[in-house]
């Protein structure tokens, strides 16, 4: 299993995996935060992940493009609770 996590931007996005133990599997930036380039990350993982995204002004039209490319998503409120989700998913996934 692989989880990544998403930092919503207005013209990008920035993802980040990792993998089960905590190894960095990749990063990458989707310009214009296309569906394709969403799509192209995954593939490039491999297996199955789940995501955490920020719930910011421009969540659920992100949310929707990668409900398509890569289900379940977990949603979370601005920045500072980003991280405490991710550790979250992390904690209920690895014991």
């Amino acid at each position: 299993m692989n989880y990544v996590g998403i930092d919503i931007h207005k013209r990008y996005s920035v993802c980040v995996a990792q993998d089960e133990r905590g190894r960095r599997l990749g990063e990458a930036r989707i310009e214009g935060n296309l569906a394709a380039g969403f799509a192209q990350f995954f593939c490039s993982l491999g297996g199955k992940s789940r995501v955490v995204i920020e719930a910011c002004w421009n969540w659920q039209a992100i949310y929707d493009r990668l409900e398509r490319v890569e289900p379940p998503l977990l949603t979370t409120s601005p920045p500072h609770r980003l991280t405490l989700a991710f550790r979250e998913v992390l904690t209920i996934d690895t014991t």
